[in-house]
């Protein structure tokens, strides 16, 4: 039974909030504080739809050491008590029914998005919730694997594998005994041939099965093997499992150092080139360290082991190791450095082929509307046909080495039992040790060949690394401050003399400009396309940092800020809407932790499309089409707006969002806009003029800088 941290019996609502704060402290000396915090907060939105009538007590628990949690208990019957249907499409019911109908008074989009973290059963007559935010039985290499490539020397850059030297410096007991474990269990399988050698003597010497030379080696056998299969069991449940949290792990922080990096670095480097390194370059680092270096473990004791056992039984053999290993060391040096430049070109390669795959989809709709298909099609043989070729090279150098190697191996082997057989026939030696020899010489032959055979993929392994290392010490990052906005946010923004220019060197888009939008208010930028709008948006969210100049948000240096602490304030509504393939909850709430149900129908009112919900079967958990095609181009944008306004943002950017619509779906976005005038800091960009009356000042971008514009003398349908 696992013991309780914290324990406590609530019998009213003026409870719940001291017994959750308690409850809070207990879990956060166990799990991540966001962890906690959420848990917390959950629990409370189950607390709070109990039907308390004066009679009613809930236990609230936290428990676990390694996996905490925390659980509410109550009796079914009283939960019972809340008349109430879940709704179609609501997530899946719980083994009770008296849960299913406490879940649909609950926030059935909440059970949802956090269903995978919640257990519910009823036990007895009692109805049991327990949360854990933290399910994970296996450690979380990210941090740590991300804490490498931020503070490496030179020395570590240039070796691909001290990454795993690194890790496994601070796992020394899992990567210790795996490593006893693999060579344990292989030289139980090299014993048998031993104790099989040592029987064949004692056909000579004994008369019954059940002499003790016999039997005892027929034991030894079975043992061996059952050592054997126990290490297996054991290297299949830790090992591997400690690989896939290096796989896991160096793919995380990938994903980390991806979000650090600055706009200019995606700029500059094709997203397909990017995924590949994210995926195939991955898969290739974990076939390294989980197969590709067992095979040469298993060389290096088979090479100790059929050593030691010639010195003590058949020293005369050692002549053939002496000269087989330095010729097996031979071959692969000399195939594995073209290896390696065939590996490295086919990468290279591929990940242009994958950059080409992924924008012939983007611009599929304008190669069909040009009727190009026929030119994409050959640009995209061209490549394809390159890869091949690098294919066709590196798999005529893998046939040369597997033919080379397993010719030598042969060879020799041939040698080995001729010379073997000679010296039993001068009684040297004897048959047993015949049979023993040629089986240590098979299995030595065996690990050669495996890593003759593995060679291209040990040097796919070691490029792969080389080409993760790229992204993850490249040094164009994102700056990043340490200062936090002073509360209360208010959003006041303000540009100090701006210049930027995308390029160092180039004449700016933006020059001496200086702008201050009081918190609270609104302002519009107009101008024509390319005058530096988008890119003045760009420099207030921090994605650019100014040249010269300062942007102020709330009399602070934006460049000394915490900008993912900053843009927690800020929401944005894109010209083209982001919608993915799930449910209207699900989009809506994209990115937050905890919002009630009350306050997205809220935010929904807020743009006009309360209606949307309310009057569907599904409700909030109406299905969304991949891109929300199955919602007009007004109701898409208004599902942003709604979207952004859930964040409650001190500052709102409208970049264009209402270019891309026709007239009727412009007047209802304006609409939405216009409601939200007056409730935090708005930053709108726009073409369209007469959409700008109700802001409070207005800028036209021209000449790279900025010139203010009376919004009462804006002309109707005038286009910029």
């Amino acid at each position: 039974m696992q013991p309780h941290r914290f324990r406590t019996t609530i019998q009213s609502p003026a409870e719940i909030s001291p017994a959750l704060e308690s409850a809070e402290q207990a879990l956060s000396s166990g799990e991540r504080r966001e962890n906690a915090t959420l848990s917390v907060l959950i629990a409370e939105e189950i607390l709070k739809k109990l039907p308390w009538d004066g009679t009613l007590k809930a236990v609230l628990t936290v428990g676990g050491i390694h996996s905490p949690f925390l659980e509410i208990r109550c009796p079914a019957a009283a939960v019972s008590g809340t008349a109430a249907t879940a709704p179609s499409g609501s997530p899946a019911a719980s083994p009770s029914a008296e849960a299913a109908q406490l879940e649909s008074e609950i926030s059935e989009s909440l059970l949802s998005q956090f269903d995978a973290y919640i257990e519910r059963q009823t036990r007895k007559g009692t109805q049991i919730w327990r949360i854990r935010m933290d399910r994970r039985t296996h450690p979380d290499l990210t941090d740590e694997i991300f804490a490498f490539y931020e503070h490496a020397g030179e020395r570590q850059r240039q070796q691909p594998l001290s990454l795993f030297a690194e890790i496994s410096k601070h796992h020394p007991a899992m990567v210790s005994l795996s490593m006893l474990n693999k060579i344990v269990k292989h030289l139980c399988a090299l014993m048998l041939p031993v104790f099989a050698a040592n029987v064949i003597d004692a056909l000579s010497s004994c008369a019954s099965f059940w002499d003790a030379p016999v039997l005892l080696n027929i034991l030894f056998s079975i043992l061996s093997l059952t050592i054997n299969l126990i290490c297996a069991t054991l290297d299949n449940t830790y090992y591997q499992r400690f690989t896939r949290c290096v796989e896991s792990g160096l793919k995380m922080a990938m994903v980390q150092k991806l979000q650090a990096l600055s706009l200019r670095y995606y700029q500059k480097t094709p997203t397909g080139r990017v995924l590949s390194k994210l995926v195939s370059d991955i898969q290739f680092i974990k076939l390294l360290i989980n197969e590709q270096m067992t095979f040469v473990l298993h060389l290096g004791v088979d090479l100790v082991f059929a050593v030691v056992l010639c010195l003590i039984r058949m020293p005369l053999m050692l002549i053939f190791y002496a000269v087989m290993v330095p010729l097996s060391v031979l071959l692969i040096r000399h195939y594995s450095v073209p290896i390696q430049l065939s590996k490295a070109q086919m990468r290279r390669r591929t990940e242009t082929s994958n950059a080409a795959f992924s924008e012939m989809l983007s611009m599929m709709s304008l190669t069909r509307s040009h009727s190009l298909q026929r030119n994409e099609y050959n640009d995209m043989s061209a490549k394809v046909w390159e890869v091949q070729t690098a294919a066709k090279y590196q798999d005529l150098l893998q046939i040369r080495l597997n033919n080379a190697g397993y010719g030598v191996a042969q060879g020799f082997r041939i040698l080995c039992l001729a010379f073997a057989v000679f010296l039993a026939f001068r009684g040297i030696i004897g048959v047993s040790a015949v049979v023993l020899f040629l089986s240590l010489y098979d299995a030595l032959i065996n690990s050669i060949q495996k890593v003759l055979d593995t060679m291209p993929q040990i040097t796919q392994g070691l490029d792969s690394l080389k080409s993760v290392n790229e992204i993850m010490f490249e040094k164009d990052v994102e700056k990043n401050g340490t200062r936090m906005l002073p509360a209360p946010v208010r959003g006041e923004i303000e540009l100090d003399h701006v210049s930027f220019a995308y390029e160092e060197n180039r004449e700016g888009c933006l020059r001496d400009v200086s702008l201050k939008v009081p918190a609270g208010t609104s302002a519009a930028l107009i101008g024509k396309s390319g005058s530096g709008k988008s890119t003045l948006l760009n420099l207030v969210l921090g994605l650019y940092s100014p040249q010269s100049g300062r942007i102020l948000i709330d009399g602070v240096d934006l460049d000394e800020l915490d900008k993912r602490s900053f843009r927690r304030h800020v929401a944005v509504v894109p010209q083209m809407p982001m919608l993915f393939s799930g449910t209207l909850w699900d989009n809506l709430v994209y990115g937050l932790k905890y919002v009630s149900v009350d306050q997205v129908l809220s935010a929904l009112e807020s743009v006009g499309l309360g209606a949307l919900a309310k009057e569907h079967p599904d409700g909030l958990l109406r299905p969304v089409a991949e891109g929300g095609l199955n919602f007009s181009g007004g109701q898409r944008q208004r599902i942003a707006i709604a979207r952004a306004l859930l964040r409650q943002p001190r500052i709102l950017i409208f970049d264009e969002a209402t270019s891309a619509l026709d007239r009727e779906a412009e007047q209802e976005v304006q609409e939405a806009i216009n409601a939200v005038l007056g409730t935090c800091t708005i930053l709108i960009v726009a073409h369209r003029l007469y959409t700008l009356k109700n802001v409070d000042q207005v800028w036209r971008i021209e000449n790279r800088g900025l010139t203010p514009v009376n919004p009462s003398t804006l002309i109707d349908e005038t286009p910029l």
